[in-house]
């Protein structure tokens, strides 16, 4: 318990997180194709990282990775990806269709895993089925429908940002409660 007095200590470090993130989504409901375009550029930002790092890494380490061409070649090839998404329209133009993909690869493994649950005797297997099955189907209507799936995107993430707010706000009352209780009984 000693060394979480700290944690309950800064109960307002949450409080301060979930406000901003209530502030952002709220910000981002009302500014949906703002979040769009900024989600597509984090997007991009993420894949020219993940690309430098990738090759930087797998090159300085090359003497104990085997075959590690094949991954510094990965590395520059998702940088150069990056680098091509900064190009007009090319962020935003394919941040719907990775989402899509996302989304029905999500769908996909969720079927598989139902399976395996019917494997092992799970009764309520078919739920997972029909849950992955009805996550592909959403996945082959974001394709379908990109612009529409742009602006879901950016109230999914606005909601996201509200929810993960008003949950660090309950943990930070949670925290302040508990804070209370030890120092009651530290008396």
């Amino acid at each position: 318990m000693v060394e979480m007095k700290g944690i309950f200590k800064r109960w307002w470090v949450a409080l301060i997180f979930g406000i901003i993130a209530i502030g952002l989504g709220i910000y981002m409901l009302m500014n949906p194709i703002e979040t769009y375009i900024t989600l597509s550029y984090v997007f991009a930002v993420y894949f020219l990282a993940y690309g430098i790092y990738k090759a930087v890494m797998t090159f300085m380490e090359r003497d104990e990775i085997p075959a590690w061409g094949w991954s510094f070649a990965l590395g520059i090839f998702t940088a150069l990806l990056g680098l091509i998404l900064f190009l007009p329209g090319m962020a935003t133009g394919t941040f719907v269709y990775y989402c899509s993909f996302s989304v029905l690869f999500m769908g996909v493994n969720s079927c598989a895993a139902a399976f395996t649950l019917k494997d092992v005797g799970d009764k309520y297997w078919g739920w997972t089925l029909a849950l992955g099955i009805l996550t592909v189907l959403l996945a082959f209507v974001m394709i379908a429908l990109p612009t529409l799936s742009a602006g879901v995107i950016s109230i999914w993430f606005a909601v996201l940002f509200i929810v993960l707010g008003i949950e660090a706000c309950v943990l930070a009352y949670r925290l302040s409660v508990a804070k209370s209780m030890i120092n009651k009984q530290a008396k």
